[in-house]
């Protein structure tokens, strides 16, 4: 793994991505929060007419992260339980549920936009109405983003305690879109449905095709080329999106 860009090099990340057509710019994670320079990358991104947005799992309320806020556009951050003990379980890091929730609240002041992202676990599918309640109590929350447990990554390791059975996540889409009738917008995503339906940028500049659903591995051909190298027209012909789906899923975030 290279390490992360320096601030210089962030800069010019952000200049490629510009010069490449993009309209907006999401930093996510590892954190985008734990980087000192984060003022500056979302400075350029305004500067660049980029949107830019952030997502960050709450955990650390940086200096950086507090004062970049007034720069974007939206805030994404993950929800998994209406309650600390549930959430924080569910993410091995206790506090977060509080950090989360610290974020929403100055979300809520400053009228900034929110996509919640919870994650649809054997562990917490019954519990999700519940949260459904208490995101509704933050009228920043605009959309909520529901994703079906993919063994992916770490996530490949943990498949046998989170992996749902087809007929529990049907319950779940079934139940929360007789309960959303209106704020928020709720985003369901199945497993089979993301493929081709982002890239990844990593923190070194490379950007990748997502993994395969049920590999736990991102295959030697995903690494697909540097932003920084090439441009991103060039390599944009590799990543081969299902542009119509993408426009489903994420256009109500660039109104």
């Amino acid at each position: 793994m290279r390490p992360p860009l320096d601030t210089f090099s962030a800069i010019e990340l952000v200049d490629a991505v510009a010069f490449g057509g993009a309209s907006r710019l999401i930093l996510a994670g590892g954190d985008p929060s734990l980087r000192r320079d984060l003022v500056a990358i979302c400075g350029r991104a305004v500067e660049q007419g980029l949107t830019c947005e952030i997502q960050t799992n709450g955990q650390t309320l940086t200096p950086a992260l507090l004062a970049s806020l007034p720069l974007v556009n939206r805030l994404y951050l993950s929800l998994d339980g209406a309650t600390p003990a549930t959430h924080d379980s569910f993410r091995a890091k206790p506090g977060n549920f509080r950090g989360v929730t610290r974020l929403l609240t100055i979300a809520e002041s400053r009228g900034l936009p929110v996509t919640v992202h919870s994650v649809a676990s054997r562990r917490n599918w019954r519990g999700l109405p519940d949260l459904l309640s208490h995101i509704q109590s933050y009228s920043c929350v605009d959309t909520w983003s529901v994703l079906e447990f993919s063994s992916i990554g770490a996530g490949y390791q943990s498949r046998g305690l989170h992996q749902l059975e087809s007929s529990e996540w049907q319950e779940v889409t079934v139940r929360l879109r007789a309960m959303v009738t209106g704020r928020p917008r709720l985003a369901l995503l199945a497993v089979n449905e993301k493929r081709a339906l982002y890239a990844m940028v990593s923190a070194d500049g490379y950007a990748y095709r997502a993994a395969e659903p049920g590999t736990g591995q991102i295959p030697d051909e995903g690494r697909i080329g540097s932003l920084i190298g090439s441009h991103l027209r060039d390599i944009a012909t590799k990543w081969h999106i299902d542009q119509g789906r993408h426009q489903r899923r994420y256009a109500v975030n660039s109104q």
